[in-house]
């Protein structure tokens, strides 16, 4: 989640994770600020390094993030089981063919 090593670049890292979690949810600024209930310039400052989120602003864009990985990884499982349904069904087919 949030977590910073070097305080003299936060602003970059926060900036940086505001932006990746703002586009992995596919988000105008506009759009992701009324998710977060903040205004689109607070999300404008936030990733031009202008501000920092509030602590109440960084527990919803941890929710945010914990919400997206979650969805990512069932996405993915569904992936998976489609691709392994799809092995086994060419398998049979191919069982078929050479019978």
């Amino acid at each position: 989640m949030f977590q910073f090593t070097d305080s003299s670049n936060l602003e970059e890292q926060i900036a940086q994770n505001v932006l990746e979690i703002r586009l992995e949810m596919g988000l105008t600024q506009e759009q992701f600020a009324a998710k977060l209930g903040v205004s689109f310039p607070t999300v404008n400052r936030w990733e031009n390094k202008k501000t920092k989120p509030s602590p109440l602003a960084i527990q919803k864009l941890q929710k945010l993030l914990s919400a997206l990985k979650k969805k990512k990884s069932t996405s993915r499982e569904s992936m998976e089981e489609i691709e392994a349904n799809d092995a086994a069904q060419h398998k049979k087919i191919l069982n078929k063919a050479t019978v």
